[in-house]
């Protein structure tokens, strides 16, 4: 067994056996070093959520129709470069 498949036993032991929730800021933290996400997309991803939650304030939008939003235009990227 790899360390990154005892992390992954630990983050499944966490969530199934004692019922954390996968939601909680350390636990999202364990997921990425399992999916072996660098910290520079992890930097990126929380500069594009500080983004969307000021344009979300701004606009009068709320946060979660510009999560989908962005959600729905990453999906049209990965489609166009699939396609090329």
């Amino acid at each position: 067994m790899t360390d990154l498949d005892f992390l992954g036993w630990i983050y499944e032991r966490l969530v199934n056996v004692h019922g954390e929730s996968p939601n909680r800021d350390y636990m999202h933290r364990l997921r990425r070093i399992i999916d072996g996400k660098t910290d520079a997309q992890s930097k990126l991803r929380n500069e594009l959520l500080a983004v969307m939650w000021r344009y979300s304030q701004e606009s009068d939008v709320s946060i979660l129709e510009t999560v989908k939003a962005a959600h729905g235009a990453a999906e049209r990227i990965t489609q166009i470069s699939l396609d090329s």
